[in-house]
């Protein structure tokens, strides 16, 4: 499936815990890596984007856009909703 182009904005609580879990990144870099990103999951209100073994959950904001809330790193367990 091919998904259109979206807005995605990078939350504080991202780049926390990017900082943490993988280690230090710019703002640019990680919006790189979502940009680069597969799509894996699309709901209604949450889109999941893998980018090699890191996987970035998105809330859905209004129609192509979303926030990036966070990080999971391999190891670590995603619950859709």
């Amino acid at each position: 499936m091919i998904f259109s182009p979206a807005e995605y904005t990078i939350t504080q609580h991202l780049k926390e815990q990017f900082k943490i879990r993988v280690g230090e990144a710019t703002q640019e870099e990680i919006m790189e890596m979502i940009q680069n990103g597969t799509v894996i999951l699309d709901t209604n209100t949450h889109r999941y984007i893998r980018y090699k073994n890191l996987r970035f959950p998105c809330i859905r904001t209004s129609p192509g856009k979303y926030y990036v809330k966070s990080v999971i790193v391999e190891g670590m367990y995603m619950n859709p909703q």
